[in-house]
């Protein structure tokens, strides 16, 4: 993995994110000695050492405020990408050959005999319930495709 341009770039983020962190702290909690050393504050360490010591689920919604922009610098690397446009025409292909079917069944049946006709009644049924059902979930893909 080390070395792969996606561990590489997580690992830049990772840095800037911990720089900024760095310059908060410098700037805005310790304070500066005379020797140019830093001194955390006591308030700021029991602050922060019940933050380490907190679960992210068990922390108040303000606090998960605070994390959350945190994993934006890297979302768009790792988010889940969906289905891929070959998967999706997997999925029209399978609509369309089922249309195709019930418009068969429609014209042919499976024979003249009562078992032939229910049978394929049933199977009409089922499909024209499932054919616009699929079209929704070709048309909530489609919006999750990358542009």
């Amino acid at each position: 993995m080390k070395g792969s341009e996606l561990f590489e770039q997580l690992a830049a983020i990772e840095h800037e994110r911990w720089a900024d962190w760095q310059k908060h702290l410098h700037e805005n909690i310790c304070k500066a000695n005379p020797d140019g050393s830093l001194t955390i504050p006591a308030g700021a360490v029991k602050q922060y050492s019940w933050l380490i010591d907190t679960s992210y689920a068990e922390l108040p919604e303000k606090e998960k405020e605070k994390d959350r922009p945190q994993v934006n610098r890297y979302w768009e690397l790792v988010k889940p990408k969906g289905m891929t446009v070959t998967e999706l025409g997997d999925l029209m292909t399978i609509r369309m050959a089922l249309t195709m079917f019930i418009m068969d069944l429609n014209r042919t049946g499976l024979g003249n005999d009562e078992t032939g006709k229910g049978i394929c009644d049933g199977y009409i049924a089922r499909s024209v319930r499932l054919i616009p059902l699929l079209g929704e979930l070709e048309d909530t893909l489609m919006k999750q495709i990358p542009k």
